[in-house]
């Protein structure tokens, strides 16, 4: 395999100058407003319940075989293997340096969930037609590109069933805020009547103030249905116990309004799904999502070939599923972009001459002010210094400490192993090396929007950043070199 190191850093620039392009557009889309924040998330769930599990089924249930899986054995060992390692790395430097718990969590998802598809298919398909991947006589650069789909596809599929279970969890195992003690969240699910409010015990309830009543229906008008009557009898209710007037007569609204607690309560009391134990039904409901059913999904469809083939002749069912997968990636890249732009902070209000007294000190005022000033100072200093740290241990993990740790075992095996092997193929090491020291996935942005954790979005959209304009240009060369030097070896 003969490599032109003029045509590796031609490849990886134009892989990176097309990334580039859609995330430009999205940053300018956010720079005018017209993506900010709010569209931003929505168009992030829009796409992780829709586009993505599209690209994750169309690129699995179509092409992967059972007797392929077999085959292909070697990739899901070693590509657990590889995260298990990466996450091990970004655990033990976040330990050394007393990373608290949800950076370390933030670090260890950076390093353990890597590009799998985006980058690594788009440098395969340049690097095919350029480089010599022959592995038997009549192999052809046709047949190499379709190997690397292979060998690809299948590190995506599993790099999504991380991504969205163990990833999600990881990110989601940090402290949530606490619902305020004192709110009663019952004005919906038991609407006051003037009988109850008759026998109730004031001295153990406390009073009902407007304030109160109003911003408990609010609280549980986003986890019950709308609908017209029942709209009508909340506002009725809310009237009511503000003003102290009784509800709209209507017959219908009465009617509603009398029989709304009895029906609650037995409603509450209804188990859907009782035969499920609540800790699998809790967990089944924070670790299934669409990107991860559609790859569970994707290999049942494979493994059966007589549905493989009745969905595949199905043809506006593969286009709908093809057009929907187009638009994922484009779409995940103009978030990118969108996630890179930080929108302006408020203003701050002018100074003023601080007080002063008669001998020319300042005031306490004064003094307190200017603490709070430093203070401030401060604490941006440790954000930024917290988020370079967060950062560069990520970095490293990724791009430097995993790669030097595997690569080594990676050549001692296809030294090892037989001619007609897997890894004896030039075009599996060349995908195994760019997979070992690929950048952080993109979707790590829409990971940490589904766990809500708005607080770093800035040092994600900054890894992000600094991984993909400043690492993996010259990562990407010294992977291939290696990938060369492992295959020469095996010669």
């Amino acid at each position: 395999m003969e490599v032109n190191i003029k045509d590796i850093i031609r490849t990886v620039a134009e892989s990176i100058l097309q990334i580039a392009a859609f995330c430009l557009i999205g940053y300018i889309a956010a720079l005018r407003g017209i993506i900010d924040v709010k569209v931003r998330r929505q168009m992030t769930r829009v796409n992780v319940a829709v586009f993505t599990p599209a690209l994750m089924f169309s690129k699995v249930a179509f092409s992967l075989t059972p007797d392929l899986l077999i085959q292909l054995w070697v990739i899901p060992v070693g590509y657990l293997v590889l995260s298990f390692v990466s996450a091990a790395v970004a655990w033990g430097l976040g330990m050394c340096f007393g990373l608290s718990m949800i950076r370390r969590n933030v670090s260890i998802a950076g390093a353990t969930f890597m590009n799998s598809n985006t980058l690594p298919i788009a440098l395969m398909q340049t690097m095919s037609a350029t480089l010599t991947l022959k592995w038997k006589e009549d192999d052809t650069a046709e047949k190499a590109l379709d190997r690397s789909f292979q060998y690809l596809v299948l590190c995506t599929v599993l790099g999504s069933v991380l991504r969205w279970s163990v990833g999600v969890a990881l990110l989601n195992a940090t402290e949530k805020p606490v619902k305020p003690k004192g709110v009663n969240t019952k004005i919906l699910t038991d609407p006051p009547t003037r009988e109850a409010d008759a026998d109730s015990d004031p001295s153990s309830s406390g009073p009902i103030t407007p304030h109160s009543a109003v911003f408990n229906g609010d609280l549980e008008a986003s986890t019950l249905p709308p609908s017209g009557r029942h709209t009508e009898v909340q506002k009725g209710c809310l009237i009511e116990v503000k003003t102290g007037a009784q509800c709209p007569k209507s017959s219908k609204a009465n009617f509603f309004q009398k029989n709304w607690p009895n029906l609650c309560r037995r409603i509450n009391k209804l188990d859907p799904r009782p035969f499920i134990p609540k800790g699998i039904r809790k967990a089944a409901d924070e670790l299934l999502n669409p990107p991860l059913i559609a790859a569970f999904a994707a290999i049942f469809v494979a493994c059966i070939k007589p549905l493989q083939d009745g969905l595949g002749s199905i043809q506006p069912l593969r286009e709908f599923i093809s057009t929907a997968a187009d638009a994922a990636i484009p779409l995940t890249l103009v978030l990118l972009g969108a996630f890179f732009h930080r929108p302006p902070k408020d203003k701050k209000p002018q100074t003023y001459d601080a007080p002063q007294k008669d001998d020319g000190t300042q005031t306490d005022d004064a003094t307190e002010t200017d603490d709070s000033k430093s203070q401030l100072t401060k604490e941006k200093r440790v954000h930024s210094w917290t988020s370079l740290l967060d950062i560069t241990l990520t970095l490293l993990a990724r791009h430097i400490i995993t790669p030097l740790m595997l690569l080594p075992v990676l050549a001692y095996i296809c030294w090892k192993s037989d001619q007609s092997d897997v890894v004896r193929d030039p075009v599996f090491i060349l995908s195994a090396t760019l997979i070992v020291g690929a950048p952080p996935a993109i979707t790590l942005a829409q990971m940490a929007a589904k766990a809500d954790l708005d607080i770093f979005d800035e040092t994600i959209s900054k890894l992000l950043l600094w991984s993909y304009a400043l690492a993996t240009p010259i990562t990407t060369i010294i992977l291939v070199v290696g990938a060369m030097l492992i295959y020469k070896s095996t010669l």
